[in-house]
């Protein structure tokens, strides 16, 4: 009985650091940092809306969606929280590849911008 209680309050613990971690995301996102000079030229385009959208709100959903396992591991719902944390994964795949692909547009950016070639 005791050894319950206490998994109860650790999966309720990190189900709260979890919805913490979220509002910290929710605030601190990958922002576009290409300079502004670059912005000018001509060859410049912003991010895509599925990119911008992407990165702005996945990895707060991530955090929500790890919360919400926590918090439905805690009330014994085991299908919520198997559902919870594969969205999660596939949600975090998206977000790692998508940031990925923006840094590497953004590199590509600053190099054509530089007039410099890439080192091969």
């Amino acid at each position: 009985m005791f050894e319950g209680a206490v998994l109860g309050v650790l999966l309720f613990t990190v189900g709260v650091i979890c919805l913490g971690l979220a509002v910290l995301w929710y605030d601190v996102w990958p922002k576009d940092k290409t300079p502004e000079p670059f912005k000018q030229l001509p060859q410049y385009r912003p991010r895509p809306v599925a990119v911008q959208s992407i990165l702005r709100w996945f990895h707060t959903l991530i955090w929500m969606l790890l919360a919400a396992a926590c918090f439905f591991a805690f009330t014994g719902r085991s299908t919520l929280v198997t559902a919870c944390l594969l969205l999660a994964g596939v949600m975090y795949v998206v977000f790692i590849v998508t940031l990925i692909k923006d840094r590497q547009r953004q590199k590509a950016i600053e190099r054509e911008g530089t007039g410099s070639q890439p080192p091969r």
